[in-house]
């Protein structure tokens, strides 16, 4: 459905509502109703529903970036299918191994997503990925940082844990919500270490315009109750929470479905679908 189509729908049921709903309320509560009724009625049905018709337009070109209140995120998520696990292994555990440098010597695997499922395995060995553990041949192991391309024609992203140290070539991964996450190395994207395949953006301007449009939702219904409508502020502001709220929680929902519904992805050609980016080293963690 076109957004004029939409408009038209959304404007000629809030009409009824209005028209109908208006002689009711206003019957029941002063006597009689506003002068000039049905064109306050269609006045009040163009402005909520414009303003309905725009958000869904606004949600048609970035699906689910501008949502209710009770919907919206405060970041965005990007999936990857493949990315680099770095890791400092030990051989005398606790302490890490350290290298020539002075550094610990890090170990790269390769991950990528089998099929469909959410897990990843190992390009190599085929092994489910493990935050930490041991390895076939003893050594223990601990992920220190992830390195995801986001774009297949852009430089790898390094994603660091956020580590303590215990003791001297001891470490831990950090208490609390700091923990359990990869943090990216420059910027302020993230990921969960128990939500491997996501990247986490943060979008504090979607986050502002989000809460002006919701809002606005209910400044633009107080305008049609009280001054277009002629309902007392009082009464205005009790029907501005009500329609306010049943706006947000059943109407926008079932207008933004249709578009939002999952399409499949393209079939590719089966030599682009054969192609691998694998990715380059990056620096080493300090």
């Amino acid at each position: 459905m076109s957004v004029i189509l939409l408009w038209l729908v959304v404007v000629v049921v809030l009409f009824a509502l209005f028209w109908g709903g208006g002689l009711v309320a206003q019957g029941f509560w002063y006597q009689e109703v506003a002068d000039h009724f049905p064109l306050r009625a269609g006045g009040a049905a163009v402005l909520v529903g414009s303003y309905l018709a725009l958000w869904v337009a606004l949600d048609r070109r970035t699906p689910g970036r501008y949502d209710t209140l009770f919907e919206f995120a405060s970041e965005e998520r990007v999936a990857f299918e493949e990315f680099e696990a770095i890791r400092w292994i030990s051989t005398e555990p606790p302490k890490v191994k350290m290298g020539a440098n002075g550094q610990p010597v890090e170990v790269v695997t390769l991950y990528r997503k089998t099929g469909r499922e959410s897990a990843f395995t190992a390009a190599d060995s085929g092994e489910p990925f493990r935050l930490n553990g041991t390895q076939r041949g003893g050594e223990a192991f601990m992920t220190v940082a992830l390195r995801v391309r986001l774009d297949p024609q852009g430089e790898p992203i390094r994603f660091n844990a956020v580590l303590q140290e215990e003791a001297p070539g001891v470490f831990t991964y950090a208490r609390s919500l700091e923990g359990r996450r990869f943090l990216e190395v420059g910027g302020n994207r993230y990921i969960f270490a128990d939500q491997i395949g996501t990247v986490y953006v943060p979008t504090p301007k979607v986050v502002i315009v989000s809460l002006m449009l919701n809002f606005l939702l209910f400044v633009v219904w107080f305008i049609a109750l009280w001054p277009i409508l002629q309902f007392q502020p009082s009464h205005a502001a009790g029907l501005t929470l009500a329609f306010g709220f049943a706006t947000m929680l059943v109407v926008l929902p079932l207008l933004f479905q249709p578009h939002r519904q999952p399409q499949p992805p393209p079939a590719l050609p089966a030599e682009k679908a054969a192609l691998s980016y694998p990715l380059s080293c990056g620096p080493r963690l300090a």
